[in-house]
């Protein structure tokens, strides 16, 4: 014990030295800053700093885990990839086993997961896409305010069932502008049981999502596409058309919210048609 006070105060010593932070909270403070600045190394070696006099601290852990999440993402190297993949997710499973409500690590492993699904190791796309959406799942179940979970959750339904769409539709001879439903009732069969739990889900929270950030753009689009996707298993056009109707006033709104905010920065995924 002793031992472990008199590192402590020439840790402080040094510290006071050199205008490095003096207490956990000034090292991690300061990890965030080289981590928005992308300065990795420096902020790897801040949230360390932070482990060695607060062990336990969850913000440094999960500071290490988008650290080892950016690497990862950047890496060409597949044994490298591998490497980092783990030590974000180690990480970040470590702060749920410590802390299973804490939203940033709840984020973080559900993002983890989306990504994974088209480099990380193992399993197929799907599985990638169905860990992704447990996370989000946990996550609105935390907080069901959290408009992130919401809109997550609805990208993966849209992620998910946007191929089998685009297939179906080509399958009878849609163009890419046709409003359903898909004219081929056997195609059309197909692709309801195939996407229709997953549509209606993701429709939903973006719904909930869209009730909490009305003046979202993405959301907007990713529900107005959505309720696109279910208008094309719809019985007959009369049933599939309140879904394009509303889907048309998304889509007019995410316009009107782009245009008063210039400035805004757009979000790639969502295909218009």
């Amino acid at each position: 014990m002793l031992r472990w006070i008199a590192m402590l105060f020439a840790a402080a010593a040094v510290c006071a030295q050199t205008g490095a932070p003096a207490t956990a909270e000034g090292w991690l403070e300061q990890g965030k800053r080289q981590f928005a600045a992308k300065q990795l190394d420096e902020a790897t070696q801040s949230f360390e700093q932070v482990l060695q006099l607060d062990p336990r601290n969850s913000e440094a852990r999960v500071g290490l885990a988008d650290v080892s999440l950016q690497r990862w993402l950047k890496a060409r190297d597949a044994e490298e990839r591998l490497r980092f993949y783990f030590q974000a997710r180690n990480l970040l499973v470590g702060v749920l086993e410590q802390e299973p409500d804490n939203k940033k690590a709840l984020r973080g492993i559900a993002r983890l997961s989306y990504l994974g699904r088209s480099s990380a190791p193992g399993q197929d796309k799907d599985a990638w896409l169905d860990e992704a959406r447990r996370w989000n799942l946990r996550l609105v179940e935390v907080d069901p305010q959290e408009p992130s979970g919401h809109f997550a959750l609805g990208v993966l339904a849209w992620t998910k069932c946007v191929s089998p769409d685009g297939n179906s539709r080509g399958k009878a001879g849609m163009t890419g502008a046709e409003d359903g439903p898909i004219p081929d009732a056997t195609v059309r069969s197909e692709y309801r049981e195939a996407c229709r739990p997953t549509v209606e889900e993701g429709t939903a929270q973006l719904e909930q999502a869209v009730a909490l950030r009305p003046d979202e753009a993405t959301y907007l689009r990713y529900l107005a596409q959505l309720l696109r996707m279910r208008a094309d298993y719809a019985d007959t056009p009369e049933a599939a058309r309140p879904d394009l109707e509303l889907a048309r006033q998304m889509e007019a709104k995410a316009q009107k919210a782009v245009s008063s905010q210039p400035s805004a920065v757009s979000h790639s995924g969502s295909a218009d048609r």
